[in-house]
């Protein structure tokens, strides 16, 4: 089975020596089964840390050991291999593109109109959404809307607000 693990090109090497060693709380090493899900944790990690994000793409054969042994667990988009995974079990290393800016993505889809709606939501994630787009725009108009949000039912929002 191919499974993705999100690193960093700082820890590549590392890995490339030593194989892939647990996590000392867990004594678990977790991959995914989804290239993004790893994508999305090379870039967590590179945020934190150094260098550029990177995933390791690992062949296991998962079944025969979560059979024999019990020494992987599966949930979801996840794999946990209690141990060290080997070296030669990671095949290759694959650059993760920067992903655009989410903003900009975000703002040129939504027309203002659509932004003074989201305040207007019943979801609490979305109020927060907006006004974070609001506040971005410095503007007269962005700014009244904003003052609106203060008296919001969710401390979240007025959190976000303030």
């Amino acid at each position: 089975m191919k499974l993705y693990f999100g690193t960093t090109s700082v820890e590549t090497a590392r890995i490339r020596r030593r194989g892939l060693q647990p996590s000392t709380s867990t004594g678990e090493v977790w991959f995914s089964r989804s290239l993004p899900v790893a994508n999305a944790r090379a870039r967590q990690l590179c945020r934190h840390g150094r260098g550029r994000p990177m995933v390791a793409v690992c062949r296991l054969d998962v079944g025969a050991q979560k059979r024999r042994d019990g020494r992987v667990r599966c949930r979801g988009p996840m794999v946990a291999v209690r141990g060290p995974v080997a070296a030669e079990k990671v095949v290759e290393f694959l650059r993760v593109a920067e992903p655009p800016s989410s903003q900009a993505a975000v703002e040129a889809v939504l027309t203002s109109g659509e932004v003074f709606g989201l305040l207007d939501s019943p979801s609490p994630r979305v109020r927060m959404v907006g006004v974070m787009m609001l506040a971005s725009q410095e503007s007269a108009v962005a700014f009244d809307w904003l003052c609106t949000r203060l008296e919001d039912p969710d401390p979240r929002v007025r959190r976000v607000v303030a």
